[in-house]
């Protein structure tokens, strides 16, 4: 922005002051709404950081970075306006301290530690305070009745590289002291993390084999349906076979000594008992008186014998 002329792109929030006029770069507005409750204590602070310029008899402020102090009440001894002005000349060179914002969710700062803050650190002509309460922002300035509010304050969009660059120094900053601060927060969510995929790993692996089990189950319980389905089939076969053989060849079937009788085609001719009768040999004379000549020879044999 040239010397003595306004920013092209701005936003008016409230009303003109005829005296003083602020105007804030976006990037800094945006950084001081961010450390709304950022710290422990709910509250956040810092140093603004612009020019001055009079412009047709009325006083610009230009305010282009801000700069956080870990104190926001400005208690802490060697922290001062100078100090952080020196500071920040690392990021902000060519700027002056045009006064410090508080940052907080709640109405954590009472009007008479402002006044005391002006009064201690800012008590130069053309100071001002950004105030943010949760959602509310107002600008105030400082005379020796006490705080004054201004009707209202500009917004401005421009190239701000030199708060890019805080912006992003600041980041890296805190993200390597809270690895610092805590170190096992993240070892203790990485492993909260991989105990978590063990167990969903073992809980995919007993659903696998508890399906594989079922699928087994299944396979065998159809396999001895299908087997006795086809012994059944069997079975009445061979009932049915046995059943057509009974119908056309007739046995009787006896158990032990019982004789299994056949029957023959064929008719049975009867004998009449007549012929049945033998009819009686006739032996000739001589052969029977043979006969009996030889009979008692044997007989008178053994008499013989027994006599001395």
């Amino acid at each position: 922005m040239e010397q003595n002329k306004l920013p092209k792109n701005i936003r008016q929030i409230g009303e003109k002051e005829d005296w003083i006029r602020v105007y804030m770069e976006d990037y800094v507005h945006t950084y001081i709404q961010r450390l709304r409750g950022l710290q422990e204590s709910g509250i956040s602070g810092g140093v603004l950081l612009g020019k001055k310029q009079r412009i047709n008899g009325v006083m610009h402020l230009f305010i282009r970075g801000a700069a956080v102090v870990e104190d926001p009440f400005w208690r802490t001894p060697g922290q001062t306006p100078g100090q952080m002005q020196a500071e920040s000349s690392v990021y902000f060179p060519g700027l002056e301290i045009c006064g410090f914002f508080v940052s907080s969710r709640q109405n954590r700062s009472s009007e008479v530690e402002l006044v005391r803050i002006f009064e201690t650190h800012f008590s130069s002509e053309y100071q001002v305070l950004f105030n943010v309460r949760d959602q509310d922002e107002e600008v105030f300035s400082y005379s020796g009745h006490g705080l004054l509010k201004l009707a209202g304050y500009y917004i401005y969009y421009e190239k701000n590289e030199p708060m890019h660059e805080y912006l992003v120094e600041e980041n890296s900053r805190k993200a390597c002291e809270k690895k610092e601060e805590k170190p096992d927060v993240a070892v203790a969510s990485f492993r909260k993390l991989l105990k978590e995929k063990q167990a969903n790993h073992a809980k995919r692996k007993k659903m696998v084999v508890s399906y594989g089990m079922k699928v087994s189950i299944a396979l065998v319980l159809f396999v001895g349906a299908v087997t006795l389905k086809n012994q059944s089939e069997k079975i009445r076969t061979m009932e049915a076979q046995m059943f057509r053989m009974s119908e056309s060849e007739p046995i009787q079937a006896v158990s032990g000594t019982d004789v299994i009788v056949e029957e023959l085609p064929g008719a049975v001719q009867e004998i009449p008992p007549e012929e049945l009768v033998e009819e009686p040999v006739e032996i000739p004379v001589t052969e029977v008186q043979e006969l009996e000549e030889v009979t008692e020879a044997t007989e008178a044999a053994p008499e013989s014998e027994e006599t001395p």
